[in-house]
């Protein structure tokens, strides 16, 4: 086209795309083993600051300070809403109304985890991000709207991070996450959500990812 590479097409060998499709999956299908697998709850931990509760911090947007140099109570109202969201569409596309509760950041909780923010912003993000492979350094480098999703096997038990460059990242993260497990919005607002049931089976595994090798869960 006129000469010009385009950024994004370039060919991949069937090699390069394997590997694409298993880094772009692969948390997804860890998800989906951990919610088919999981006889517990699986929590969603997240920072709410100063508030009592995730929807607080939420529904705080008033009271952040949103333009001044500390990004802290920015950070904790984004994160405790991107939560919610992961929290509220979770327990649609699996009928669990009652599993996913969202807990604090200062002691893990049994079951499977998914841990909102990075080390920065999320003291269970802090403890794990070794053992995850997760350096500050490296989420700063992604900008503010870039960001990470890892899962590992830990303890006996699933966890994946949901972690971005800032608060715009992480909630970008857990939208990601969601559209890997097949929620698609055609508009804005719930009345153009679509998405497939995983009622506790693998059943939900995308398409794509048939006849891949998909790696077993990462131990550290």
């Amino acid at each position: 086209m006129n000469g010009k590479k385009i950024v994004g097409m370039e060919p991949r060998n069937d090699h390069q795309l394997q590997i694409h499709m298993k880094r772009y999956f692969y948390p997804a299908f860890a998800v989906l083993l951990a919610l088919a697998s999981s006889a517990g709850a699986v929590s969603i931990v997240v920072d709410s600051g100063r508030y009592p509760t995730a929807e607080a911090a939420s529904s705080a947007e008033a009271e952040a300070r949103w333009l001044d140099a500390d990004p802290s109570d920015d950070t904790v109202c984004t994160e405790s809403f991107a939560a919610l969201e992961l929290q509220r569409y979770l327990r649609r596309i699996t009928g669990r109304e009652d599993d996913f509760p969202i807990v604090g950041d200062q002691s893990l909780p049994d079951g499977e985890l998914i841990v909102i923010g990075g080390p920065v912003s999320n003291a269970a993000s802090r403890k794990l991000a070794d053992a995850l492979g997760v350096k500050d350094q490296e989420l700063a480098s992604l900008g503010p709207e870039g960001y990470r999703i890892k899962t590992k096997v830990l303890a006996n038990r699933t966890v994946t991070l949901i972690a971005g460059g800032g608060r715009a990242g992480t909630l970008y993260g857990v939208y990601d996450l969601l559209h890997r497990l097949g929620c698609r919005w055609f508009a804005p607002g719930d009345s153009s959500l679509k998405y497939g049931s995983i009622c506790g089976t693998l059943s939900a595994c995308p398409p794509a990812c048939a006849g891949l090798p998909l790696p077993s869960p990462q131990r550290p």
